[in-house]
């Protein structure tokens, strides 16, 4: 069996091709599965990527987001990321019991696995999921202060 007849290889072979060729804006939200459209680009991806290159999506996050969308969309993308995730590990360290924090620490931290196979994070309940519990986080970190949190979890009787 060759390795570029194993099905990750091929696509994010074909990713990583489609991203070279397309750097800075990428190619398009959701059009990864464009790649193989007509006979001729089918005929070229087999040839150089193998038979299992040709699928809707490259299945994994990073090689997603640089194909689909380029630089200036992972730029972006780790921006926004980075911020909400720091800001939702400030709010666990202002208050350790914080169970919603830990949650959604762990939830990112499990999304944004760079070796982990994905879903296509545009079109898929996977990025529905992802993008829920991102945004629940990022709510979290704007709506709860250090106040807000003692105050929602101390009892009152």
């Amino acid at each position: 069996n060759k390795s570029s007849d194993l099905p990750y290889y091929s696509i994010w072979n074909l990713g990583i091709y489609n991203f070279k060729n397309n750097i800075f804006l990428g190619m398009g939200i959701k059009n990864f599965r464009n790649s193989c459209n007509t006979a001729v680009n089918k005929n070229f991806v087999e040839s150089n990527f193998g038979t299992n290159a040709c699928k809707n999506h490259t299945h994994n996050l990073y090689l997603e987001i640089l194909t689909e969308t380029g630089l200036v969309g992972m730029f972006i993308f780790l921006f926004v990321f980075f911020n909400i995730f720091f800001k939702t590990l400030k709010i666990y360290l202002l208050n350790r019991g914080n169970c919603i924090a830990v949650a959604s620490l762990i939830s990112i931290v499990v999304f944004l696995n760079p070796l982990k196979v994905s879903g296509a994070i545009f079109s898929t309940f996977y990025g529905s999921l992802f993008f829920f519990i991102v945004f629940f986080s990022y709510f979290m970190s704007k709506f709860y202060t250090k106040d807000k949190l003692n105050n929602l979890w101390k009892k009152k009787y």
